[in-house]
């Protein structure tokens, strides 16, 4: 259960770093890996870019909330883990 915050941060990263390609979607200012490659974001929401930046803020509050979140139950762990470690020397 420890090792839970790791890869939760990184997922909380990843919605922050996703929220940015969201919010380019009806702009198309961000660069793509490869040329001919289509903005999926652009083409998802084709029907409703207005709607682009209230999903991109959403998502990157979403991420905000989930990193916090981990770093708070990791510290918690990291608490817990050395209290019953504690425990067992004396």
């Amino acid at each position: 259960m420890a090792s839970v915050p790791y890869p939760a941060f990184w997922f909380g990263e990843n919605l922050i770093q996703v929220s940015h390609y969201i919010k380019d979607a009806p702009y198309k200012h961000l660069r793509l890996i490869a040329s001919g490659l289509i903005h999926d974001w652009n083409w998802l929401l084709s029907d409703n870019l207005d709607s682009a930046q209230t999903i991109g803020a959403t998502v990157w509050g979403l991420g905000i909330v989930v990193c916090v979140v981990v770093l708070g139950g990791g510290v918690y762990f990291a608490v817990q883990g050395f209290r019953e470690y504690s425990w067992k020397i004396e």
